[in-house]
């Protein structure tokens, strides 16, 4: 199959020297193009993580003879909720309809959600040429932007956002199918679609590989982690965090937790990975907290290191309705890990996986004291931190493996492309 897929805000591998591990579209790119399919990954030429643009100008790198990238140039962004970042998609988008007429046909495109403006290319170009478009639900966009404003504020913001909401829900209409990484994530497509949902519109979710680092790079992510005092059987119940250190995930919660006078009292140590535009903050907050560790950004061995060191790891998700609905790359990193999760809220898709799953538990969202609580609970009983870890390992293979969500994928493109004629006749 030639397949495109069309996704921003993600990692490009354009160089063996980018230290980033792939995210979906770049699995899905990766996975399908070593089986022998012809992959276009139309992503953005800026970088989404730092804020910084990696070519300058409308690039086609090849990966591989049937694996491009393509490099669409936009103005960049400084906060990921703004005017300008709209404004850089929306560049993106002209930059798609300029340059896909001249490229072959493909036989399906799936494109991310968000872009809007970018999903509106896609499925106008395949109506155009009767391709069947996939729409992949990642951010449930523009709903998010409303709710991130002030309460006495919405009323506002819903008015302000109305022509993104027409776009959006045009953009799900006229999609041949929806994808979404959860069901939840799905009802949500539809929903804007207007329509019932189809044998064609399907869950498929994150998928992690914890792919086996060389033993030279383990080495030197073993030294790094005994540098920093995160040694091996060292008699310390390590609690984790990887992820962006920003407003988004409730970090506040867990050095709330970290100074709990019962937690302080024992030998439990917080490491929390990772960086963002809070980092500094809470770095200075946390000067004198002896039991927390800022790694700041660690890489695929030094995550795999710490993993392995690690008793539990935290996924401190806010109360807002697309967190609830999903079960992140964060949790599946863990579970793939064999860590047992304690996330917040305590309701939504992940926690209730965890409860049904018995593979982690749950804390009231904002509550440093609740997320005490849990990790006293798992610090005093041994035993159920390592039935956790075996159910958490259950759990990724049966859900998450890379192998068996990537086959899920190729699978569903096929069934898509098969049907092409009455997917499109049905219109």
């Amino acid at each position: 199959m030639k397949i495109w897929l069309m996704t921003i805000g993600e990692p490009v591998p354009i160089s063996d020297a980018v230290g980033h591990r792939l995210h979906r579209t770049g699995q899905f790119a990766d996975a399908l193009s070593k089986i022998g399919h012809q992959v276009t990954w139309w992503a953005s030429a800026f970088d989404h993580r730092s804020k910084t643009h990696l070519v300058h100008e409308y690039t086609t790198i090849s990966k591989s003879d049937n694996y491009d990238i393509v490099l669409l140039k936009g103005c960049g962004y400084r906060r990921n909720i703004s005017i300008q970042r709209i404004w850089d998609e929306l560049q993106l988008a002209s930059e798609f309809k300029r340059s896909s007429p001249n490229m072959i046909k493909p036989d399906i495109i799936v494109c991310s959600v968000p872009s809007i403006a970018l999903a509106i290319a896609a499925v106008e170009y395949g109506k155009k040429n009767r391709i069947p478009v996939v729409l992949d639900g990642r951010d449930m966009w523009p709903d998010i932007f409303v709710e991130v404003l002030p309460t006495s504020l919405r009323w506002l913001g819903k008015i302000a956002v109305t022509p993104i909401e027409a776009r959006c829900r045009w953009a799900f209409k006229h999609a041949t199918a929806i994808l979404g990484i959860t069901d939840e994530f799905v009802n949500w497509g539809l929903k804007k679609a207007g329509r019932v949902r189809t044998s064609f519109d399907t869950a498929i979710p994150f998928a992690y590989s914890l792919t086996q680092q060389s033993q030279s790079k383990i080495a030197v992510a073993e030294q790094y982690w005994d540098s920093m005092g995160v040694r091996d059987n060292d008699d310390v119940f390590n609690v984790l965090f990887i992820g962006m250190i920003a407003n988004t995930l409730d970090v506040d919660a867990i050095l709330d937790a970290s100074q709990d006078p019962r937690i302080k009292a024992l030998n439990i140590r917080f490491i929390i990975a990772g960086d963002g535009d809070k980092l500094h903050h809470y770095k200075k907050l946390s000067s004198t907290y002896t039991n927390v560790v800022w790694p700041g950004w660690i890489d695929a061995a030094q995550i795999q290191v710490v993993m392995q060191r690690s008793h539990v790891g935290i996924d401190p998700m806010p109360c807002r309705f697309d967190f609830l609905a999903t079960v992140n790359n964060k949790a599946v990193e863990y579970l793939c890990g064999g860590l047992p999760i304690i996330s917040s809220p305590d309701y939504g898709v992940l926690a209730d996986l965890l409860r049904e799953t018995g593979s982690g538990l749950s804390y009231g969202a904002n509550s440093g004291v609740q997320l005490a609580d849990k990790i006293l609970q798992l610090y005093a009983d041994r035993d159920q931190v390592a039935i956790m870890s075996n159910n958490a390992e259950a759990v990724y293979i049966e859900h998450f493996e890379y192998a068996k969500v990537m086959a899920s994928f190729e699978n569903y493109l096929k069934k898509v492309v098969d049907n092409r004629a009455a997917l499109a006749d049905g219109e």
